[in-house]
This record gives C-alpha cells, structure tokens and sequence, in this order.
C-alpha cells in the first residue's frame, strides 16, 4: 500500500521545498534498502581484509559481483546466508546496525519508498526529488557512510580475534565460496539431522546434487572407480563443469542423460552421502554403492589423469612406480591431483613423455 501512494504523491513532494517529514511523515517504514545499499559492501571488504593472503584475488572475485549485485539491485542472498549461518552472532550485530541506521535517518528527516537498491531508491527517490531535496539525500549517504564503516571495523575485528570462517578463511584445500538459499535450507536440514554440515563429504554430496538439477532429478546412481555414475532425467538441468570443479571434481564426462562426475579416491563416501540425501527427499532412484577393487580403482583414476587411455602410449610396472609414455604432456593433470586422485607419493617427469608415478610396492597390480 505504501508504494502506489509514494508514486501517487511523487510529482507533487518534487515540486514542494518543504521537508520530506511533513510532506509524508508516515513514509519511514520501508527504508530498508539501506542496508542494501550502504551496509552490504563494506561487510563484503571485511571478508576481502580478513581473508587469507592466498585467497583473497579467489575471495575477490567472489565478493565484488555480490556487493555490486547488492548496491544495484538490492539481492544480498549470497552474502546473506554465507554468514547467517557460519556466524550468527555477526548477522544480529548487521540487524541491529540497520534498523539503528534507518532509525537515524528517519530521525534526520527522511522519507521514500527504498525497499530495493541503489537503482530502485533513485528511480523512486533521488532523480525525482533531487532538485528540492537534495540536502536530505546528502544526509543519507553521510549516515549510511558512517555506519558502513563502523560494520567495517566491528566485522573485521570479530572475525580476526574469534577466527571466524568467512569467505577467504577456509581451509587451504577448500575454495572460498558463497552460500546461496538453497544450500543453506540443505545444511540447516543436514544438522537437524544431527550430521555435520561442514563434513566435507557432506558438502560435496550437496553440492553435486545440486548441480545435477536436484535430488529428484536423479534417476540412478553408482559409482565405478573413481567416478560417480549419474542418470539424470533433464541434462539441460545439469551446471557447467566449472561449477563441479569449483566442488573439488576433476572432471565431468557428459553422455546424454548419463553423467559422470571424476571424483577420486572418497566416491564411496560421497556416494553414501548422496544416496541418504535423495533417500531424505523422498527419491527412490536406483542406487549402487557396491565397490570397484581397489587396484581397479587406482588404474581408473591414473588413466583419466594421464589424458584417457587414447594418450596413453605404454604402461609398465616399474618397483614401486607405474612407468608410462604419453602423447600428449598438455592433456596430464597436475602433479597434486595425482596424490589427491590416486594416492600417488610423488610424480616424476623425464625426457621423451616419460611420467614415473610413484604409487608404492602395489604397482604391479596397478598396472595389471
């Protein structure tokens, strides 16, 4: 209701030099595209100042598109749910500063329609009444300003002395990541669940499901090796592969609605999470969680890392190591992903496309 009657009513508060408060004295209650607006970014420089120095460009490129997606549009979901539910305590300090805000600059004498961001509010608000309600405008971004500062510093130094892990702070084996709706409602039901929503495995269970178009999108599920096996209903529904990788996948195969997920050595642990997950939705797909020997395994994820078996020249057992030539070095992941894949101890690279995976005393059943 209090929107029409702001419009209704705009081109005659333009045209008049009296103060908003006596022109619309009740039209205070809907400012709360402030905090949008002015509350929003400075929390997004907090999480860039606290995190970890190799994190932060990662961190950055996160946070940049969700403070400006914040200001303009007003849609502070990502930022939002990342914290509300790794910190509370930080999301009812952001709740008091925002009402105390939009208090003060009620209290200064403004008045409009800002339930949105940055271009809503001057769509509604600053472009119409600028020219005679300028001052007022003014007081409000002195005001925001300010208490955006003060958010500044309140959230970067609780997240240093209580090491709260905020975007940037993960682990160094995590990426920094954002949560959205979605994902919170999955972790709140995995801890109602008495599980850890931070398990890793968890995690990745969640995330995959997510990206395969949701747990009832799934049709079977298995696992071979060190892939999870997916048919899905509507491929169309499946995220790009860059947002699996971003979930710790190596790669992602695609066969029309078949779907495999290169995983690594824990798919059975992200198998068994991903089955109780669909079973908790309600999905009775078919699920495999019967598992490959573990030589079988090894085999399989060695290949996929060395470029598939078409880049593969040759292949001996050597002591502790698997010896092979390749076509191509370009398509060999690297190193790290060998030890992260297949367990390997070290990877050594010589002349003439030699690669020595160092595996241990079981190379020979590796290599059969």
């Amino acid at each position: 209701m209090l929107q029409p009657y702001w419009l209704k009513h705009l081109t005659e508060y333009a045209a008049s030099a009296r103060p908003l408060a006596q022109l619309s004295p009740l039209e205070g209650f809907q400012l709360y595209g402030n905090e949008k607006a002015f509350l929003v970014p400075f929390i997004c420089l907090a999480f860039y100042a606290t995190a970890k120095k190799n994190k932060k460009k990662q961190t950055s490129a996160l946070l940049i598109p969700a403070a400006l997606t914040s200001v303009l549009a007003g849609i502070t979901e990502p930022i939002d749910f990342t914290y509300l539910f790794a910190v509370p305590a930080l999301w009812v300090f952001y709740s008091v500063m925002s009402a105390t805000m939009n208090t003060v600059m009620y209290l200064f004498g403004l008045r409009k329609f800002m339930s949105d961001g940055a271009i809503g509010i001057a769509s509604m608000n600053w472009l119409p009444l600028l020219e005679n309600h300028w001052h007022t405008y003014v007081m409000q971004f002195i005001v925001g300003i300010i208490f955006g500062i003060i958010t500044y510093f309140v959230f970067k130094i609780m997240i240093e002395k209580f090491n709260y892990i905020t975007p940037g702070r993960e682990a160094d084996d995590e990426d920094a990541k954002l949560i959205n709706k979605k994902q919170y409602k999955q972790k709140m039901a995995a801890k109602a669940a008495g599980k850890d929503a931070n398990d890793p495995y968890i995690a990745r269970a969640t995330a995959y499901l997510d990206l395969l178009g949701g747990a009832s999108k799934i049709t079977e599920l298995s696992s071979c090796a060190t892939r999870l096996r997916v048919s899905v209903a509507d491929p169309s529904k499946v995220a790009p592969d860059s947002q699996f990788k971003a979930n710790k996948a190596v790669n992602v195969v695609h066969h029309g609605k078949a779907i495999q997920v290169i995983e690594g050595l824990d798919v059975p642990q992200v198998l068994d999470e991903m089955n109780q997950l669909m079973q908790e939705s309600g999905n009775d797909a078919k699920v495999s969680t019967e598992q490959d020997n573990p030589y079988i395994a090894r085999a399989t994820g060695i290949v996929d890392l060395l470029g598939g078996e078409e880049n593969i020249k040759d292949v001996i057992a050597c002591a502790s190591r698997v010896r092979t030539h390749v076509f191509d070095t370009k398509k060999v992941a690297p190193d790290a992903e060998f030890k992260k894949i297949v367990d390997s101890y070290e990877v050594q690279h010589r002349d003439n496309n030699e690669i020595d995976i160092v595996v241990g005393l079981d190379a020979d059943q590796v290599v059969d």
